[in-house]
């Protein structure tokens, strides 16, 4: 609770911290769009596609 208020207070970290988040938010979106399983959460999307798998892939996406 004092970091959120230690945070609120200064509005430069404040803005590092969004930023922060906000890197965050796109990297989960784009795994969600890519259907990336839980095993092989490296693979590009690209790969995914010629992956034997897809229906694995598919059934064990993340989020």
């Amino acid at each position: 609770m004092k970091l959120l208020l230690f945070v609120r207070c200064r509005p430069r970290l404040r803005r590092m911290w969004d930023l922060k988040f906000e890197q965050k938010r796109k990297k989960k979106k784009k795994e969600k769009e890519a259907h990336i399983c839980y095993l092989c959460r490296l693979i590009t999307h690209v790969h995914l596609k010629k992956c034997s798998n897809t229906s694995n892939h598919a059934a064990q996406s993340i989020g």
